[in-house]
């Protein structure tokens, strides 16, 4: 063959290299862009709607307020007086918890103080452990979390309000604790939770302490998106704390649906007799799907829970 026409051979190899040189370059650049900007509708898409049964019927539950959705769509599955303002007891106690994830270092030592365990009202829910023993912050918050001790909350509060303000050392306990309710309330602004005011770091009643379902979503999802690890420690259903004096102490979760229900993500129980049964779970329907479940001002938390979860799983079909 003439030198000509290899030379003409070897120029139209290399302008087909290069067009598939272009082409791969391309894709890869539209791929990464989908990635970025697009995944997460593409994901909304594939999860579609959960698709109601019509001959499945509402569930008669006696909590006064309700909403149950999809953490990741927002689908309203159930809802009943969903923006109604009301007591809900410890289940204030998952805002304590951020603040204080936020402000300590996991190891760091926090007294369980004598302050903490002056009861504010009867009956409350108090931990066995004697004053004066220090855990480390991520103990005190499963103490706070699994336990639902208010020993433990207000420990927490005094140690947030000394953290965030060094100079209250020394000042009345109480004015420490309304530091860290003041921290509380700006946490809930952040979060954009509009129609809640927090009271204290226990939930204790206090007319000045309320939440609606709708609000207590909003959480959950914040809790889901930026402290998986909170919810992690809700859903022990029990543990062995070690204080730094060496004892140990033994702890149960109170929500006691965790052992029926192992698709259970995270939960937190809250009862007062302003609250009266409270409970906020997220439950797993299907990987990476959870669904928020709200119950305020219940007369049967747990009956109301089991019919709720056995109406998401027989009145909706998954696509």
């Amino acid at each position: 063959m003439s030198k000509e026409y290899w030379n003409i051979f070897f120029q139209l190899s290399a302008l087909l290299t290069m067009l598939a040189a272009a082409a791969l370059f391309q894709a890869v650049f539209y791929h990464a862009g989908i990635s970025e900007k697009n995944t997460a509708a593409i994901a909304h898409r594939r999860m579609g709607e959960f698709i109601r049964v019509p001959d499945v019927s509402e569930p008669e539950l006696s909590a006064e307020s309700v909403l149950v959705s999809r953490l990741q769509t927002g689908q309203i599955l159930l809802a009943k007086d969903q923006d109604r303002a009301l007591a809900i007891g410890s289940l204030a106690k998952l805002l304590t918890a951020v603040v204080a994830e936020d402000l300590f270092d996991p190891l760091e030592e926090l007294p369980l103080t004598a302050e903490s365990k002056q009861a504010e009202e009867p009956g409350e829910k108090m931990s066995m452990i004697p004053a004066g023993e220090s855990f480390k912050a991520e103990d005190m918050i499963k103490l706070l979390l699994i336990d639902s001790a208010n020993d433990a909350g207000r420990s927490l509060a005094d140690a947030i309000a000394l953290k965030k303000d060094p100079l209250l050392n020394g000042v009345a306990p109480a004015l420490r604790l309304e530091e860290a309710t003041r921290a509380l309330n700006a946490r809930a602004k952040e979060f954009g939770l509009a129609s809640s005011s927090f009271a204290n770091s226990t939930g204790i009643d206090n007319p000045a302490g309320y939440s609606t379902a709708r609000d207590l979503t909003l959480l959950a999802r914040a809790l889901y998106k930026s402290y998986p690890e909170l919810w992690a420690v809700t859903r022990t259903i029990e543990t062995t704390l070690f204080s730094k004096s060496g004892a140990s102490y033994h702890i149960t979760n109170t929500n006691s649906l965790l052992k029926e229900f192992p698709m259970i993500f995270g939960s937190k129980t809250g009862t007062t007799d302003a609250a009266g049964e409270a409970l906020l779970l997220l439950y797993q329907v299907r990987i990476n799907d959870p669904v928020v479940i709200v119950i305020l001002r219940s007369r049967d938390r747990e009956r109301d829970a089991k019919t709720i979860i056995h109406f998401i799983e027989a009145g909706f079909l998954l696509e």
